[in-house]
């Protein structure tokens, strides 16, 4: 597993431009269909090939090397989408990408912490809700893990889902204790091993080749 930390909301950004999504679109002009005449003319754009596209540049910006040590599984964080039409997109993007959904309970506590200060409560509890609202409906891709429920067994639960097996954590860390720093690192026993979950997933006709 290679895991990066933010990128500055990229997936946002990409959202905005025409034929990947978002709303400053013109599906009527720039679709993915063809458009045989006009300013937007093109031929048949196929979707597929974007969201591959998309997959490279993640994999760059996340310092993914294709000349480096390959990983079965990689990913990033996001903490500042909650919007469900990105997501919705980058699930589209990302066809067979797993969610987990980290989040907390307890809003009061969360406005207190250093970045939320100035974040109405309102406004927390609507991006909670919307965030959950989504994982709720796409809950075949999608692990709910409320900070307030961190614990081994849960930690072990995420494992399983994630089609890690053979192996388990005894311990678990404070990543941010004191501040932004590296607690011990989490001990596990066992020999772990991966197996890929399967989906299913509906490729364009036209084969994106990544």
């Amino acid at each position: 597993f290679y895991l990066a930390g933010e990128n500055g909301k990229a997936i946002e950004i990409l959202y905005t431009l025409p034929f990947f999504g978002g709303n400053s679109r013109k599906e009527e002009l720039v679709g993915t269909e063809v458009n045989p005449r006009g300013p937007y003319k093109h031929k048949h754009v196929n979707k597929d090939a974007l969201h591959c596209t998309i997959q490279r540049y993640f994999r760059d910006i996340i310092g993914h090397s294709k000349n480096g040590k390959k990983f079965g599984v990689i990913g990033f964080k996001e903490i500042q989408v909650t919007n469900p039409e990105i997501l919705d997109f980058m699930r589209e993007a990302f066809p067979c990408a797993r969610f987990v959904v980290n989040y907390r309970k307890d809003l009061k506590a969360q406005k207190r912490s250093k970045f939320q200060r100035e974040v109405p409560i309102s406004r927390l509890r609507r991006h909670t809700n919307s965030l959950l609202d989504w994982a709720k409906d796409n809950g075949d891709r999608t692990f709910i893990l409320p900070l307030e429920d961190f614990s081994i067994p849960l930690f072990n639960k995420l494992l399983n889902w994630l089609g890690v097996s053979d192996c388990s954590y005894d311990s678990m860390l404070h990543a941010n204790k004191g501040g932004y720093k590296d607690d011990v690192n989490a001990e596990m026993t066992g020999n772990c091993t991966y197996i890929r979950p399967t989906f299913d997933v509906n490729i364009d006709s036209t084969k994106a080749i990544l």
